[in-house]
């Protein structure tokens, strides 16, 4: 099984992990600067605000699986094309 390790030097996101659910959070500005203290807490209070909402496991049980279980599960998930788009939100990280 091979792993790699990607670099996205574009990224300006982190991604939260909320009872299996993933939430894309803006971390930088378009000229990579640090936002002000108040985005970083309204963006979390979203967050925690929407973890009270979800429904369903999420795609966060995949982290609960052996690694080839997981594998298999994340392959069968990334091939549908909406899960592509997000799979890009959570790897392009920072």
């Amino acid at each position: 099984m091979l792993t790699l390790f990607l670099r996205f030097p574009d990224a300006r996101h982190l991604v939260v992990l909320r009872r299996g659910h993933f939430y894309k959070v803006d971390a930088l500005d378009g000229d990579f600067r640090l936002f002000p203290p108040s985005h970083y807490v309204a963006a979390f209070r979203r967050v925690l605000d929407a973890g009270e909402e979800a429904r369903g496991p999420g795609v966060g049980v995949l982290a609960s699986e052996d690694r080839p279980a997981w594998f298999e599960a994340r392959r069968r998930l990334v091939s549908r094309p909406v899960a592509r788009s997000k799979r890009l939100t959570v790897t392009s990280r920072l």
